[in-house]
């Protein structure tokens, strides 16, 4: 048997390949071999991935940079209050990873109440939020921090705050700084 130089096409004899037939039947046993090879990969694929493990992992997961494990994302609900000469304020936050919801509430015995949403995110002990709230029948949107302490939580809100749209300055202008306990959320 007489060895061909498969890198070089001009010395392997297609009769090799080709049986020397005429007509659409030359081309029969070339088709078979190229279905047999076809179907052993796709056979080989198909073990290949039932092999796979089949451990699964849950979906919600978030990484936990202590560990090498992945563990669930918990969610913590945190609540905080203030009282000063009647006028209540309230604060409920749910912290789901580095995300950061809830709401912010300034209640007066009298009207004008500030209810509102915040949304946002947890960096350490600091959260930056973004609070829409409506007061005296129109709805405002301010940037406000939140640090998170070992008595609660302080409050900073900005000296400028959004009113449909337009920039306006609130209290002189001035930031302006408030404390509030943690309490129990149930309660």
């Amino acid at each position: 048997m007489r060895k061909h130089n498969l890198w070089k096409p001009e010395a392997v004899a297609l009769e090799n390949f080709v049986p020397a037939r005429k007509g659409v039947g030359a081309f029969v046993p070339l088709m078979l071999l190229f279905m047999k090879t076809l179907l052993s990969f796709a056979c080989a694929l198909v073990l290949l991935a039932g092999c796979q493990s089949s451990e699964t992992r849950d979906e919600t997961a978030a990484y936990d940079s202590t560990t090498t494990e992945m563990e669930p994302m918990r969610e913590e609900t945190l609540c905080f209050e203030q009282e000063i000469n009647g006028v209540r304020t309230e604060v409920h936050l749910t912290l789901a990873g580095g995300d950061v919801t809830g709401e912010y509430n300034w209640l007066p015995p009298e009207k004008d109440a500030r209810r509102g949403s915040v949304r946002g995110s947890k960096e350490g002990n600091t959260i930056l939020a973004t609070y829409d709230y409506m007061i005296e029948g129109q709805n405002q949107t301010e940037e406000i921090t939140m640090e998170l302490t070992d008595e609660g939580l302080m409050i900073t809100r900005p000296g400028q705050v959004e009113i449909d749209g337009a920039m306006f300055d609130r209290d002189s202008g001035e930031e302006t700084t408030e404390t509030l306990d943690q309490v129990d959320c149930a309660g």
